[in-house]
């Protein structure tokens, strides 16, 4: 399958990271209102195209027109256009990654 891989830049700092990754996939924030919890899922880059983790930050995303608007809103990333040989089972979206984190729970904005 053709694609692109997505790994991090060297000396990239957690922070940094940390919103690439929030840029890139989305973030379930958890809110304290009215005496519960709520979780509320932000959308990110990937949210309706399927891609899959490779090892701790790096990923492969078939060929999509998301990795130019990756490209345009993360820093310290590398792409490389890749052929690797995986399943479509291997592959999911953002939105399924998150659904079976918080199964447990209701997320708003999370279908």
């Amino acid at each position: 399958m053709k694609g692109n891989i997505i790994t991090y830049a060297e000396g990239i700092t957690k922070r940094e990271i940390v919103d690439n990754n929030n840029t890139i996939f989305g973030k379930v924030i958890k809110s304290h209102q009215t005496g519960k919890f709520t979780y509320y899922y932000y959308p990110g880059i990937l949210h309706e195209i399927r891609y899959s983790k490779l090892a701790n930050g790096c990923y492969f995303i078939p060929e999509s027109a998301a990795i130019h608007l990756i490209a345009q809103q993360c820093t310290n990333i590398q792409i490389i256009n890749a052929q690797i040989f995986i399943g479509q089972e291997k592959l999911f979206t953002a939105s399924e990654h998150f659904r079976n984190k918080f199964e447990n729970r209701t997320v708003v904005n999370l279908e």
